[in-house]
């Protein structure tokens, strides 16, 4: 079920990401160091097979095509999910969000941008704010969130 490589061209992006992925950024921002870009990054077709992933290309050629962020953003609408990397390991969820891509109006494909719960705690950590554990708490639903702006009901 591999897709044709041509059908969106990922060359430059690879070359892109592969770089900034490998550099090492050696900033400080306030209090934090910040030595690599936490992000993961992959590219669908629009059968939602991978033609582009900055994880060493580890899922290139799988069939993304029932991931929520994915199945949604093909159908035109907000695609999201959060996923473990480790099954029984409840910090290391990642959380992901697609855009789509488009040629001639047609969706023809997925962006993916993965971000890990982790990289983000230290951000809360900085500022105060108490990060969400699995015991404590749950992030809100994007879904859930925007059903309840659109229905006017609020979680109070």
């Amino acid at each position: 079920m591999r897709a044709s490589p041509q059908a969106i061209p990922v060359a430059d992006l690879r070359a892109a990401l592969d770089a900034a992925l490998r550099r090492d950024l050696g900033a400080s921002i306030q209090e934090l160091q910040k030595r690599t870009v936490d992000l993961r990054v992959y590219v669908t077709d629009a059968r939602g097979i991978v033609l582009y992933d900055s994880d060493s290309g580890r899922d290139e050629g799988q069939d993304y095509s029932r991931w929520h962020d994915v199945y949604w953003t093909l159908r035109g609408s907000y695609g999201a999910r959060a996923s473990r990397d480790v099954p029984d390991d409840p910090y290391s969820s990642v959380h992901y969000v697609a855009a789509p891509i488009r040629s001639g109006g047609r969706i023809v494909g997925a962006l993916s941008v993965g971000k890990p719960v982790r990289s983000c705690a230290a951000w809360s950590r900085l500022c105060g704010a108490r990060s969400p554990t699995p015991a404590r708490s749950r992030w809100p639903s994007p879904r859930s969130s925007v059903s309840r702006w659109r229905t006017g009901s609020r979680a109070r």
